[in-house]
């Protein structure tokens, strides 16, 4: 399985906060993973996962879309954050 995170309006988008899923395939990308994600979530999660500013963090680690991952690994998906 893959705990996949989701955190401020994505976190709202998709109704939850974390959902797993199924890590079976062997060579799966963060972008893949995320395909998987939305097929089985509401569509506006789909439009604000792919906006093209959300970060990725796997297992903790600030990632990009094709780092591949496994089986036990954490999959968390950031909105840009704005400050002032």
């Amino acid at each position: 399985m893959i705990t996949v995170l989701f955190f401020a309006q994505l976190s709202e988008s998709a109704g939850l906060r974390e959902v797993r899923l199924d890590a079976s395939e062997t060579q799966m990308s963060v972008r893949d993973l995320a395909d998987k994600v939305v097929v089985e979530l509401p569509k506006q999660l789909a439009l604000d996962l792919f906006d093209g500013t959300v970060l990725v963090a796997v297992n903790k680690k600030r990632a990009d879309w094709d780092t591949r991952v496994h089986a036990g690994d954490e999959v968390a998906f950031l909105p840009p954050v704005a400050g002032g």
